[in-house]
């Protein structure tokens, strides 16, 4: 039994007419009428009734319709799993974000990435650079967005683009309505920020700025969550130096102020393995459309070692 002869006898029994079904079908009256018989020849019975100015369902017909309308919405539905299958679009994929801030950039390339891939179920982890990296290359990740250039022998690396680097500050501090700011001017501040084993990245960029200008970059309270310094921000206990720092991603009472120096920022990229799965590979993708247009970013430098495809 062949899915177009089905096709015919439903295009039939939809119009009750043999030359407008051949029309919705694009084919002439005469092959669809040699395709129905040959159906009929296969089941053995007579699907319409042909004997008046009407074509109607024989009984028959009326029991084969019925099923073939649930066989060729099955059908459907199985071509439309298999190819949203090869386009990574269904199963499951593991991501690993770096726990080191840039929300706002994060949350804009996982949104771009659940609208299109709706029927893959995601587990999110957060953690350090190191930390994620070694989960890619153990498996138990499929891909990891970190913050640091870097060359992985055993994974491919896409850049997707410069977080900016900004102060987080209490509303009511004397430096929150600046519209940027240098190192200077947090001289005498109690830093607060993530320990160098979290955000190497961030940490040694940081730590650059302050010794551009002779300035001694350290630390007065290390947290090991980015959500714990936002905080201890809060409280009133320093300041803080983060990636991606977004007045949109902070909680009541906290202000974004960026960094003015233009290398006052930290690359994030996408790590993966070049034999992963096509749900990581449509992430990846999903990744760089959304670095390519993100007000987040600074600069962009797309697929740097091997694109996602």
């Amino acid at each position: 039994m062949e899915l177009r002869h089905i096709r015919c006898v439903l295009a039939v029994a939809d119009t009750l007419h043999f030359g407008r079904a051949a029309e919705r079908l694009f084919i002439t009256q005469p092959a669809l009428s040699q395709h129905i018989r040959n159906l009929e020849r296969e089941l053995r019975c007579q699907l319409f009734d042909r004997s008046s100015r009407r074509v109607t369902l024989t009984p028959a017909g009326e029991v084969f319709v019925g099923g073939a309308r649930a066989l060729l919405t099955g059908t459907d539905a199985l071509v439309e799993a298999t190819r949203a299958a090869q386009l990574g679009e269904t199963g499951t994929l593991a991501i690993g974000v770096d726990g080191a801030g840039a929300e706002a950039f994060l949350t804009e390339v996982l949104g771009s990435w659940a609208a299109a891939a709706h029927g893959v179920r995601p587990r999110l982890v957060s953690g350090g650079h190191s930390q994620l990296i070694d989960a890619v290359h153990s498996r138990d990740l499929d891909v990891a967005l970190v913050f640091e250039p870097m060359t992985v022998p055993w994974a491919t690396v896409t850049a997707l683009g410069d977080v900016p680097l900004g102060a987080i500050l209490p509303a009511g501090h004397r430096l929150a309505s600046r519209a940027t700011l240098e190192p200077a001017d947090l001289l005498g501040e109690r830093l607060i920020g993530l320990p160098n084993a979290v955000a190497p990245a961030v940490t040694a960029r940081v730590a650059a700025l302050w010794g551009s200008i002779a300035l001694p970059f350290q630390l007065s309270l290390e947290l090991s969550d980015a959500s714990l310094v936002k905080m201890a921000v809060g409280a009133g206990m320093g300041v803080a130096i983060m990636a991606g720092a977004s007045q949109g991603a902070l909680p009541d009472g906290l202000v974004a102020v960026p960094l003015g120096a233009a290398d006052a920022v930290v690359p994030i990229v996408a790590v993966w393995r070049p034999d992963c799965s096509m749900q990581a590979r449509a992430f990846v993708r999903a990744a760089m459309k959304a670095s390519a247009g993100s007000p987040q970013l600074t600069s962009i430098a797309l697929g740097t070692e091997r694109p996602a495809c």
